[in-house]
């Protein structure tokens, strides 16, 4: 987990009364909040007015891990249900120590990424259970098919990969190498990129273009995710290494960046700069 590997004089103690949000939607992540005694209410706030309870979490429970990799507003509210303790971990020096690539703080990075992918797992779960009626999101337009695939040439894909935001925090070494791994691949429109059931073979970024995640329900398919350009298609599947849950298709004719899945797991498992940035860009 991750408090296993965080020292104690990196954490700063806090107490927060029954009914304090202390976690604001929308906020600049600063503190990632290890929750020791107590309960906590992660509530999410609607376009439209008012708020949903997402979940509840107690003692162990780690909120707003995914700001130690990558620059994202606060996604919930978090508010105490009770009296609670925790402890409060300084995101700014969490990277400055991962800068330096202290070993034990990236198996930290790893297990966010696992932890964020578990619990991706258990939401597409739970949305693949619900009747077909009560899932907000469009019928697909037919099944997918196998359309033809080819190596890319259709534009000048290298210089395009250092602009999006996803690659960004590459530097031009881990980029170059990353490059050298990687093969682009023109996938038409409905094509199939990787099938529900099926093992991932490969990481498929999207370069160009969009992809989708589809589910079937009561004779119907539709749409759980759109994935555009810089997005990992199956990214919880492929790091926790289970079958795809959902058909990832091109929605639209779409340019791909592959990469064999052992090759990922090589490069994100290594204690290097290359293996921090590919753990960045999967998490975004």
């Amino acid at each position: 987990e991750i408090g296993a590997r965080i020292d104690a004089e990196q954490l700063v103690s806090r107490a927060f009364d029954a009914g304090e949000t202390f976690i604001r939607q929308g906020e600049a992540a600063q503190h990632v909040i290890f929750i020791d005694q107590g309960e906590v209410e992660v509530i999410r706030e609607l376009p439209g007015g008012g708020v949903v309870a997402l979940d509840t979490m107690g003692p162990g429970a780690v909120l707003g891990e995914i700001g130690l990799l990558v620059d994202s507003p606060r996604l919930a509210s978090v508010r105490a249900k009770t009296p609670v303790k925790a402890g409060l971990l300084s995101i700014a020096r969490f990277r400055a120590a991962c800068d330096g690539l202290e070993p034990a703080l990236l198996i930290v990075a790893r297990n966010i990424l696992r932890i964020m992918s578990d619990r991706l797992m258990q939401q597409t779960e739970r949305v693949l259970a619900e009747p077909a009626g009560r899932v907000l999101s469009p019928p697909a337009a037919g099944a997918p098919v196998t359309a033809p695939s080819r190596p890319s040439d259709s534009f000048h894909w290298r210089e395009f990969v250092s602009i999006l935001p996803s690659f960004c925090q590459f530097g031009p070494a881990e980029l170059a190498t990353f490059l050298e791994r990687v093969r682009p691949l023109d996938v038409a429109k409905g094509g199939m990129i990787a099938p529900a059931g099926a093992p991932l073979a490969y990481a498929c970024f999207v370069l160009r273009g969009a992809a989708a995640g589809l589910y079937a329900s009561n004779g119907g398919r539709h749409i759980l995710n759109i994935l555009g350009p810089g997005e990992l298609c199956g990214a919880s599947d492929l790091i926790l290494t289970n079958p795809a849950q959902l058909d990832y298709v091109a929605r639209e004719a779409c340019v791909l960046l592959q990469l064999p899945a052992a090759d990922f797991h090589d490069l994100i498992g290594g204690n290097d700069a290359l293996g921090l940035a590919l753990i960045g860009a999967t998490a975004i």
